[in-house]
């Protein structure tokens, strides 16, 4: 398999209140956001928050 990784991610087997398409998606951590966070930490690249320089 050459090192690939496999990270399954699905809905939570917990109720989901309605509301938008995109809010349910993002409350079950299946949004864009969090897709891309898992690929990261799957890979295990190290994100740093930008610290604002003072002048």
């Amino acid at each position: 398999d050459r090192g690939l990784k496999v990270r399954t991610m699905c809905l939570p087997d917990a109720f989901i209140d309605h509301d938008t398409p995109a809010a349910m998606i993002a409350r079950a951590g299946l949004d864009h956001t969090a897709i891309l966070a898992k690929v990261l930490q799957t890979i295990g690249h190290q994100t740093q928050t930008a610290t604002p320089k003072r002048a």
